[in-house]
């Protein structure tokens, strides 16, 4: 008990800390339970996570996080993201029993009617 009161007192590592205009509460809403600004693993969710702008509830974006293992359930699968701290880029590592899933997110600028064929 005393152990951990005393580590609760000590500063965050820096390199656990992600500091991402994307996690940015002022700019972006999310469902903090998939996603939050300590690079740690959470248990990986059964639907892509969604952000939201804050200045209109608009949907910006989503994070897709599927990989071939998606017969075991929800809480035995674990993924960690890594926000890059300014750039459109994500990467998330995903585990599920002895299997990993390394996968990069850019942002795509494309809409439906601009898309290339």
């Amino acid at each position: 008990e005393a152990t951990r009161r005393l580590l609760g007192q000590l500063p965050m590592c820096a390199q656990s800390y992600s500091c991402s205009p994307y996690l940015d509460l002022t700019l972006f809403s999310y469902d903090d339970k998939w996603v939050s600004v300590l690079e740690r693993p959470k248990p990986c969710g059964d639907s892509p996570v969604k952000f939201f702008s804050r200045d209109g509830g608009l949907f910006r974006f989503r994070l897709e996080t599927s990989m071939a293992t998606d017969r075991l359930p929800a809480s035995r699968r674990l993924v960690a993201y890594i926000f890059h701290p300014y750039e459109p880029f994500i990467i998330s590592i995903q585990k599920a029993v002895y299997d990993y899933v390394v996968s990069f997110h850019f942002r795509n600028t494309f809409s439906s009617s601009q898309a290339p064929s």
